[in-house]
């Protein structure tokens, strides 16, 4: 905005009537495209953007979360049934060819060593000549813990993170497109703006690539070459260039942002219902079988219920699919408010605060849930 009026006020004005006017009308002109563009640039938005970004930001750690939980829930399932079933635990054939493996390969490498040193004298191996980055065989990745039954082993696999790798990925390639959002609009000056729309364009691309993975069979969604996001308004002020990139952005990025939000939501809603609405019901039903009247704990019992009654209805009230499609609101409300801010910014302004609440409801039932975990 600075750089503009110094532009207006050192304009020449000249001696004779008519180029006076005529220049007094071309600084107005450019006063009032100046005064235009203030009122809807990213100045106006910082603290929506920068919600969003946050918002976003915790619905994807919440995710991160739920992902955690179901690998440590996993395994504790798995030990209550081994100790339930009385079970004689094994491991995994694969797991005793490790030994073979490791012996056969230090002596390769030391057969090759030697033959290197003394190509005349000693004899060639038999075995190939070690590749660098060589993984494990994929069968001896399968070592794991069993049980015998009948005297055959058989496996209990357990979930890893590995499984929701590429969810996990989904999932902070769309925070980093929103931190990208944040760091448009609080750019202080071009140098800034313009590294903020390369990284914009790049966290745009990237939530592309992370959906396209999480599902190749989905059809892929195109948000345009960065070039585009990195070429918008750069002849404008710095006010209105940051207004047209972040425009230009998510408009681009917002079939996206959907996508990614849905995909999201579809599997960490199934997460949350194993590992928080199942546990959450078992508890409330457990304490209300044990709430035996007559006896001097019956009132103790009864707190209980009524706090474990208040728990599974908190983990009712929101579900990280609740979340994602706030998410998806807000952006695309965003998107709309940035085409017609006279008239959108109210719907932009309540979606936001739907997603903040949403966002902490969720982060607040796993922060209590993790808390109970570990009282046990």
């Amino acid at each position: 905005m600075l750089d503009a009026n110094i532009a207006v006020m050192q304009t020449p004005l000249g001696s004779r009537d008519g180029g006076y006017r005529s220049r007094l009308r071309g600084s107005c002109t450019l006063m009032a495209v100046v005064l235009l563009s203030a009122a809807c640039t990213p100045t106006v938005y910082k603290p929506d953007v920068e919600r969003l970004s946050t918002s976003i930001d915790s619905a994807t750690k919440s995710f991160n979360t739920l992902v955690a939980e179901n690998v440590k829930n996993d395994i504790s399932d798995r030990n209550k049934l081994f100790v339930k079933d009385g079970a004689r635990l094994a491991l995994d054939p694969n797991c005793t060819k490790i030994n073979g493996f490791i012996k056969d390969q230090n002596q390769c490498l030391t057969d090759w060593s030697l033959f290197r040193q003394s190509p005349s004298t000693a004899p060639k191996p038999s075995c190939a000549e070690p590749v660098a980055f060589t993984p494990i065989p994929p069968e001896m990745q399968q070592c794991g813990v069993g049980k015998m039954t009948g005297g055959r082993f058989v496996p209990v696999r357990l979930a890893t993170a590995k499984d929701a790798q590429n969810h996990l990925l989904l999932a902070d390639a769309l925070a980093d497109y929103a931190a990208q959002l944040g760091a448009i609009v609080s750019s202080d000056d071009s140098d800034q703006l313009l590294a903020a729309a390369t990284d914009a364009g790049a966290a745009a691309q990237s939530l592309r690539d992370k959906l396209v993975a999480s599902d190749p069979k989905a059809k892929p969604l195109e948000v345009g070459p960065i070039a585009d996001f990195i070429g918008t308004g750069l002849s404008m002020v710095l006010e209105a260039r940051r207004f047209a990139i972040l425009k230009n952005v998510a408009g681009r990025a917002d079939p996206v942002v959907q996508e990614a939000s849905g995909r999201l939501s579809i599997f960490a809603n199934q997460l949350y219902y194993i590992n928080e609405l199942l546990p959450a019901y078992a508890a409330l039903d457990d304490a209300a079988l044990r709430a035996v009247p007559g006896i001097g704990t019956y009132p103790a019992r009864v707190d209980e219920v009524t706090a474990r009654e208040r728990a599974y209805a908190a983990a009712l009230a929101v579900t990280p699919g609740d979340v994602f499609k706030a998410v998806a609101d807000a952006h695309h409300d965003l998107v709309a408010a940035l085409n017609d801010p006279s008239r959108q910014m109210d719907a932009l302004k309540k979606s936001l605060a739907t997603l903040t609440a949403k966002a902490k409801a969720l982060a607040d039932v796993l922060k209590k849930s993790d808390a109970n975990d570990t009282s046990k």
